[in-house]
């Protein structure tokens, strides 16, 4: 472990040579790869590659297969019209964050999840329930399967303090 720890005594850390806020294409001998970014729906910061010859999308964490994706640092309508503008884009293969190989079909049954999520969690707050009472909502029959319950969990947690701190905020402005 010492011989592995030892390397990061010779790193040196080096700022960025070349960003992009939309859009940044490469243009190789064979194929052109577009990155393009998006903000406010898995993260403030997301980035899919996008390989339009052979349209195969690299969706990173915007796509998770199989299992429950993490939510909290997002915003989960905006994430939709992420997700659809990725499908726009009628990919033939994907390659998520997390699971296996993905098909324009994972991206359908995300923004699915997403909305029925924050529909569930609107409802939650607009009865009055509390963050404890949230936490315990079990997951629903369409997605009881997926792996990661935990991040279900999570999600829930953190979307509703998001939404009770920001309705606090409004309500407090009036």
């Amino acid at each position: 472990m010492e011989t592995q720890l030892s390397v990061f005594a010779t790193l040196r850390l080096t700022l960025p040579q070349l960003t992009f806020e939309h859009r940044l294409t490469f243009h190789g001998s064979r194929r052109t790869a577009i990155a393009i970014a998006f903000d406010g729906g898995h993260t403030d910061s997301d980035s899919i590659l996008w390989l339009p010859q052979d349209h195969i999308l690299f969706a990173g964490d915007l796509l998770s297969c199989g299992g429950h994706p993490w939510m909290g640092d997002g915003d989960p309508l905006r994430w939709v019209e992420i997700l659809e503008r990725m499908e726009a884009l009628e990919p033939v293969a994907i390659v998520p964050g997390h699971g296996p190989m993905a098909t324009i079909g994972d991206l359908a049954a995300l923004r699915r999840y997403l909305m029925d999520i924050d529909d569930l969690l609107q409802n939650a707050i607009q009865t009055g329930l509390s963050q404890e009472e949230v936490e315990k909502l079990p997951v629903p029959a369409p997605y009881a399967e997926l792996a990661q319950v935990g991040m279900y969990r999570w999600s829930l947690t953190r979307l509703y303090e998001k939404r009770s701190s920001a309705a606090k905020g409004f309500n407090q402005s009036d």
